[in-house]
């Protein structure tokens, strides 16, 4: 099942990789970006232009991504800590406690 799931997934990788490749030389019309705060205003191609942007959003997607998933491994790892010293309090204060005294058997005469 592994094997069928790697499969599929390098199978969509290589229809995206060729859509992109597809889509750069396609579009091949030179276009002037203004970088704002900069004075560069480089002169590239238009496909090569919209998969330099999407390869941005990714890097930077993909960092926020790895960023709030080190925060959660944390938070999970401090917690597992937690429990694991909870666990051992709660053992050893059951262990140490003393045995429970039987209770003292009712008198079964009745008065009456």
């Amino acid at each position: 099942m592994r094997y069928l799931k790697k499969f599929i997934g390098s199978l969509i990788l290589l229809v995206l990789v060729v859509a992109a490749v597809t889509f750069a030389v396609s579009n091949r019309a030179m276009v002037t970006v203004n970088l704002w705060p900069l004075e560069i205003e480089p002169s590239m191609q238009l496909g090569a232009t919209v998969l330099a942007a999407f390869a941005i959003g990714l890097i930077a997607g993909t960092g926020i991504m790895a960023a709030s998933r080190l925060k959660i491994r944390h938070q999970a790892r401090s917690s597992q800590r937690r429990v694991a010293s909870l666990e051992k309090i709660a053992h050893d204060a059951s262990t140490t406690l003393p045995a429970p005294i039987a209770a003292a058997p009712e008198s079964s005469s009745r008065r009456g």
